[in-house]
């Protein structure tokens, strides 16, 4: 038994571990939309055009990341788990790499931008690979009564990976000063280089999963994994979308719009409103085991139902407050209940599929979501920001979301005890 559980410890650190450095790579850019790319490869003399065509190249890595999930979940559910992750990893490394060496809108023009774009759409195919392996990769090994509780590792990995993230850029952009903008930015693209090699070591040591090791014995390995999951599985991916959208838009129009139009539009200083989302995200780090721990007690579905009717009642209050300029409890409360939502879909999402189409079905299911809730609602929150002038209508486009995730957790079928083969 202290062998299994040596053996479950160790998988779950190797596949958090590479999460982390996942997500420091994909929200890299995030952070420095708002900071870099505004000024360097979307120079305009109006801010908020600035703003949302930064906002709008955000947004690709999330368009893009359904493709990753799709391509990436044929090969791990036909090769295997631990191929996909390694290369994922790879493929990621070299394009954040490369984001750091690229010239600016002043040395080449209309080029920058678009090689800019396509390094993000290359990042979003690698995060949208990988978020399913690493979920496979802990899950499938561990144990029945404790998988919401191991597998919420992988989601560990957002909030650690947005504080390393901010955190490199913070101390670049404090010790370089007027040169940030000159060459300093780089520094954090340029240093995911390592990260990445990291990762690809510890990764390197884990084993294939067992469920896949029986897929291939039994010889049930899907020709077209996504195909049949149109045919046969639809029901489960429509309705994990429908869980999985409202969480990430909430968190990502609190971390990345809401600081943006908070600057602009409000007055305040970024340092200011960055440091309540660092706290809001720093606290989450005790929230997401603690949900992933909870969820093998009670299940998964009774935590989406409480969840989605709490971020229904919220919406309002919320935006209403942050519109005021009272930022610190509405971006707490907001960051810290979408975690609650965050945490079990590691286990919840495979969970719903067979085991011949868990890879594509799982990740496939979430970057749909992502890239409709962290892709496409944050764009459309700041045209609507921008075109009104206020916030109200990101609260009801936030209530409508949470409607959404309550008739899908209602609709969904309870998987905490359900056997993975």
């Amino acid at each position: 038994m202290k062998t299994e559980q040596k053996k479950i410890f160790k998988i779950t650190l190797a596949s958090g571990f590479g999460t982390l450095f996942e997500w420091y790579d994909f929200l890299l850019y995030a952070i420095a939309t708002g900071l870099v790319f505004n000024k360097l490869f979307f120079p305009t003399t109006d801010p908020t055009i600035g703003i949302l065509l930064s906002m709008l190249t955000f947004g690709v890595g999330y368009v893009a990341r359904p493709l990753g999930g799709i391509l990436f979940g044929h090969f791990g559910d036909r090769i295997g788990r631990k191929s996909m992750l390694m290369f994922t990893m790879v493929l990621m490394g070299i394009s954040t790499f490369a984001i750091g060496l690229l010239p600016t809108y002043e040395s080449v023009g209309i080029w920058a931008p678009i090689m800019l774009v396509c390094l993000r759409i290359l990042q979003g195919l690698s995060f949208g690979g990988e978020w399913a392996g690493g979920s496979l990769m802990i899950l499938e090994h561990a144990p029945v009564e404790r998988r919401g509780f191991f597998a919420s590792f992988v989601q560990i990995g957002y909030p650690l990976g947005f504080l390393l993230a901010t955190g490199i850029f913070a101390l670049v952009l404090k010790l370089s000063g007027s040169a940030f903008l000159e060459w300093a930015w780089r520094i954090p693209f340029l240093f995911s280089i390592f990260l990445i090699a990291f990762g690809i070591f510890i990764r390197s040591k884990l084993p294939e999963t067992p469920v896949f090791e029986k897929i291939q014995k039994n010889k049930t390995v899907s020709r077209f994994p996504f195909l049949s999951i149109l045919k046969n599985e639809k029901k489960p991916l429509f309705l994990g979308i429908g869980i999985k959208v409202t969480e990430i838009a909430w968190a990502y129009l609190l971390s990345v719009f809401f600081p943006l139009w908070a600057v602009n539009n409000l007055g305040l200083k970024r340092a200011d409103v960055m440091d309540v989302v660092l706290i809001a995200v720093a606290c989450t780090t005790v929230v997401i085991p603690l949900s992933g721990y909870i969820s093998d007690i009670i299940g998964r579905k009774k935590i989406y139902i409480f969840t989605s009717i709490l971020f229904g009642l919220l919406a309002y209050p919320i935006w209403a407050s942050l519109a005021a300029g009272n930022i610190f409890w509405p971006i707490v409360i907001g960051i810290i209940s979408s975690t609650i939502m965050l945490a079990p879909l590691a286990a919840l999402l495979p969970e719903l599929f067979q085991p011949e189409t868990r890879y594509s079905g799982a990740g496939a299911t979430n970057q749909i979501a992502a890239a409709i809730g962290g892709g496409v609602v944050p764009v459309v929150g700041t045209w609507l920001a921008v075109t009104t002038g206020h916030l109200s209508g990101i609260a009801i486009l936030m209530v409508i979301l949470s409607l959404i995730t309550l008739i899908c957790s209602l609709l969904i079928k309870e998987t905490y005890r359900k056997k993975l083969f």
